[in-house]
């Protein structure tokens, strides 16, 4: 089971468009990875191998590729950017950069 893979926007990637810091302040339920340019969460959970060539993911990994509430906001916020008044915490390496900046515009 390689997880569950994370798209990026076109232009984007995982270093600066991941919310890292979110690991720190939540009780997550998977662990990120980065794999050749790719970028995976895994349930901590995961059984680490899937039988036979379907599904690609394990059960825990399915599970939480299809229902974890907090990774389904994650992916929003990647594909359609952050809100101004959305706390520090969920914002990426990316996000802060750009508010920085907006604030030094003004």
């Amino acid at each position: 089971c390689h997880g569950a893979p994370i798209t990026f926007p076109p232009g984007e990637n995982q270093y600066f468009s991941y919310p890292f810091g979110l690991h720190a302040k939540l009780l997550l339920a998977w662990n990120f990875f980065s794999e050749r340019d790719c970028f995976f969460v895994r349930s901590k959970n995961c059984r680490q191998s899937v039988i036979g060539s379907e599904p690609r993911l394990c059960k825990p990994c399915r599970e939480l590729d299809e229902r974890d509430d907090n990774l389904f906001e994650i992916r929003q916020r990647i594909a359609n950017g952050i809100q101004e008044n959305t706390p520090l915490v969920f914002f990426p390496v990316g996000g802060l950069i750009q508010k920085i900046r907006k604030k030094k515009e003004q």
